[in-house]
């Protein structure tokens, strides 16, 4: 069976990640989870990244998460997600 990645940009988005992340963790289709933050925050990147680690930490699936550099706007944003 083929197993797809999931893209998920995200934006000041930590309050709501847990609910995101725990809606596809126990899917047999998933192989990886893409997250690509938008915020120039780097205490709210700490906390994505610390919520979506222990969520997946006894899970199979893949984690590659990454924050941008600059603020690149929605639209760029996807793209960017979509594209690693």
């Amino acid at each position: 069976m083929n197993k797809i990645s999931v893209a998920i940009p995200t934006f000041f988005s930590s309050r709501f990640i847990d609910q995101t992340i725990s809606s596809v963790k126990d899917s047999p289709l998933i192989e990886e989870v893409v997250i690509c933050d938008d915020s120039e925050n780097s205490e709210e990147f700490q906390n994505l990244e610390k919520i979506v680690k222990k969520i997946l930490e006894k899970s199979e699936i893949k984690l590659n998460i990454s924050k941008n550099n600059k603020n690149l706007g929605g639209f760029k944003n996807k793209y960017l997600c979509v594209e690693k």
